[in-house]
Formats: structure tokens, C-alpha cells, sequence
């Protein structure tokens, strides 16, 4: 990397340095490389086995830093959401109860709880009164939290609690069909009786 200097004594940086935008973000302390394989590192492993696989590969950094690397990478603007997903998750090795807020519109965390409870999501919710929609589980917590901090916004079931909900009830529906259905299956199962003539 080239260092350029100014001549002019009135001029407030006396050294220049040449950017390489393609390399390296300007004041970054690794390329941009390192940093996406990072990324790709801590997305598939985690922060302890991560590490150890970064070493291997020449890559050294802790578990910890790799753990704030992905959070930075994946933080959302936290004043721009308008559509929320919220959900649960466990904490450090006691696994203790946190809330997850994601942008489920740029697919990015936005804040991480320290515990799962209905004042601390209404809290965070009433600060933030733009949310048009949340997407939950079937919590009371969550559904309280949401009815407290964000009126205005639509709570609807996502995704893998709506097919949750629909097996549990077909399950239901299909375990009260059992007799209707073990002799429609014995009937199918019988070979058919040849005709004499």
C-alpha cells in the first residue's frame, strides 16, 4: 500500500494513505476474504468449534470475537423494521431464556433480549412503534408482550408453529378416524376371492 504526503502546510492530514476498496474496508484490520470466511466459520459451527477450525486453517481468533462478529454482520437497523419475528431462544451454557427480534424482511437479527418475558418485549416493542407486523410462537408471553408494546401490529403464527398446529390437529382428526380407517385398510389388504362359474 502506497503512502501519499501533502506539501501544503495548512492542510489538516499530512499523510495520505491509498485505499483498497476492493481488499479491505477503510481502518479494517483484515481483508474482506477473511472476514466473509469468518463469517461462513461461525454460521456453521459456533463459536468454540469455529475457533479451533479457524486455527487449523491459519486463522487465528477466539470464539468470542467470532460470536460478535456474526452479531455485527447480522444486526439490522434497528428503527427501520416493519416486519418482526420473535421467538426464544437459550442463553450461555444454562441455556436461561432470551427473546430473539429478527427483521424477517432483510432476514437480520435486530436486538437480542436477555430474558423471555412479557415487560421486557413490550419494553423494546413500545420504543419501537413502527412494527406493521409480528410473526411469533404460540407463547402467551410472546402474544402478551405483543398486545402491550405494539397495538397496532398483526400478530400472525409463523411458519413452523402454523405446521405444528395443522399436524397436531390432522393427528387429532386422523386418531379419531382410527377404527374408520383400520377397516378401510383391512378390506384393501384382503386378496379378493376368485369368482367360480
Amino acid at each position: 500500500m502506497r503512502k501519499f504526503f501533502c506539501d501544503v502546510p495548512s492542510c489538516e492530514r499530512r499523510v495520505f494513505a491509498e485505499r483498497l476498496e476492493d481488499v479491505a474496508r477503510v481502518c479494517a484490520r483484515a481483508t474482506d476474504r477473511q472476514r466473509e470466511a469468518l463469517e461462513w466459520i461461525v454460521l456453521a459451527l459456533g463459536g468454540q468449534a469455529g475457533a479451533r477450525l479457524a486455527h487449523e486453517l491459519g486463522l487465528i481468533v477466539c470464539p468470542d470475537t467470532l460470536l460478535n462478529r456474526i452479531r455485527e454482520a447480522f444486526r439490522a437497523d434497528e428503527e427501520n423494521v416493519r416486519v418482526l419475528g420473535v421467538d426464544d431462544f437459550g442463553l450461555g451454557r444454562e441455556n436461561t431464556p432470551g427473546t430473539i427480534l429478527v427483521d424477517l424482511e432483510r432476514h437480520k437479527v435486530v436486538d437480542l433480549l436477555g430474558e423471555h418475558s412479557v415487560e421486557s418485549l413490550a419494553k423494546w416493542l413500545s420504543e419501537h412503534p413502527k412494527i406493521e407486523l409480528a410473526s411469533r410462537d404460540r407463547s402467551h408471553i410472546c402474544r402478551e408482550g405483543l398486545s402491550a408494546g405494539a397495538p397496532q401490529a398483526t400478530q400472525v403464527a409463523d411458519r413452523w408453529h402454523l405446521l405444528r398446529n395443522l399436524a397436531e390437529r390432522l393427528d387429532e382428526f386422523l386418531g379419531q378416524r382410527r377404527p374408520i380407517l383400520k377397516a378401510a385398510a383391512g378390506r384393501e389388504g384382503r386378496p379378493q376371492q376368485q369368482v367360480q362359474g
